[in-house]
């Protein structure tokens, strides 16, 4: 699919209603697939502190470090993704 057009949608859904978490995962995951992962991080750090039980957010956070070679980061964010699943 058209992933900068997607890009763009969710971030003008974003600019329209900041609070909503889905929102923000979306263009997170759009700048994932586009290769842009230090600014999916940024945008998952921001969906992370809204709300920091959601452990997508964690997981595609490692997925970003991943990329980025960052490996310690990415282990960290997997196992506290797995704790969260771990809690429910």
């Amino acid at each position: 699919g058209d992933v900068q057009g997607s890009l763009q949608l969710f971030q003008a859904a974003t600019c329209l209603n900041p609070q909503n978490i889905e929102n923000l995962k979306q263009v997170a995951r759009s700048l994932f697939l586009l290769g842009k992962f230090k600014a999916a991080i940024e945008v998952y750090n921001e969906a992370h502190r809204a709300s920091s039980d959601d452990r997508d957010v964690l997981f595609n956070l490692g997925l970003c470090y991943r990329q980025l070679k960052l490996y310690e980061k990415a282990i960290q964010c997997f196992q506290d993704a797995n704790n969260i699943s771990k809690n429910e």
